[in-house]
């Protein structure tokens, strides 16, 4: 570190946190820590050593005032600077007759799609979604949904789905790297998650362009406004969820506001240069300090 020069350490998790004031301490560095979500505050190595730096960045409002009221961090050590998201990589430029060709592919032909891409663990609240799903159906027969993702909860999910009877309307697949063409055949994105930071899935879906119905829970309030950029709805409330699904889906209008809005408050308050921008100016804050 004193070989390079290096004037700031970050750190993204725990362990790096416990790792970089090590580093600093011995190099004379300054130390800035992001915190991505939310911690148990019953934990009492959390509150012996926090280990949250000089600096520390929220990624929301939620997560800010989690740091100062659980963890009692100093309100003026703790930055808010929003994750960001690569707006031109996520711009719809996937020409039509490829994402027709896509759809086909993966057997959704001209049908409604309800898309979500989330790791499958409990905390993402998915059962609630296929839940959800089975009520949609009864109203939208023909919708399929299709869940994105690799995790813990894949078998319960599949066997939930046949338990309900709704598996032929149900395809899984696994994360994959090319988000923006999943994104492309999704008529509405949907976020459940019952704990949430910020939500990166939910900025990349807005990105593109989609309409998104999301639980209102941690950070989500911060990207969302009910009715103007998405629809949010009480988390692990399927009922709530399957009619803000087939609200959106039945009314194109509704559709279209969220999608053209959705995608202008990530231009303007969650695109990736503006998220550098506000870390490089953190560590100004540090050094200077």
């Amino acid at each position: 570190i004193n070989r390079n020069k290096v004037d700031v350490i970050h750190a993204q998790t725990r362990t790096t946190q416990v790792l970089a004031w090590l580093l600093s301490k011995a190099a004379k560095a300054r130390f800035v820590s992001t915190c991505h979500g939310f911690f148990k505050s019953d934990r009492i190595g959390r509150r012996i050593f926090g280990g949250w730096g000089d600096y520390v960045i929220a990624i929301s409002e939620a997560v800010k005032d989690h740091l100062v009221n659980d963890f009692n961090v100093k309100e003026e050590k703790v930055c808010l600077l929003y994750n960001g998201v690569d707006t031109d990589k996520f711009s719809d430029t996937i020409p039509e007759d490829e994402k027709i060709l896509l759809r086909e592919n993966l057997g959704f032909g001209s049908r409604p799609v309800i898309g979500c891409i989330a790791r499958l663990s409990p905390v993402k609240g998915l059962h609630y979604l296929l839940f959800a799903m089975k009520e949609v159906l009864k109203d939208l027969p023909e919708a399929q949904l299709f869940l994105v993702g690799d995790g813990p909860s894949r078998k319960e999910l599949t066997d939930l789905a046949k338990r309900l009877g709704i598996d032929n309307n149900i395809f899984f697949a696994s994360s994959n790297v090319q988000t923006g063409r999943l994104l492309s055949v999704m008529d509405v994105f949907v976020f459940h998650s019952l704990e949430e930071g910020l939500g990166l899935s939910l900025l990349e879906a807005l990105a593109s362009g989609k309409p998104c119905v999301a639980s209102l829970v941690g950070g989500v309030s911060s990207i969302i406004e009910d009715g103007l950029t998405g629809v949010l709805v009480p988390p692990r409330d399927a009922h709530s969820l399957s009619e803000a699904i087939t609200k959106v889906l039945k009314d194109k209008k509704l559709s279209a506001l969220l999608a053209e809005n959705g995608r202008e408050i990530i231009k303007r308050k969650f695109s990736l240069d503006r998220m550098v921008e506000g870390v490089i100016d953190v560590y100004r804050k540090a050094i200077q300090k």
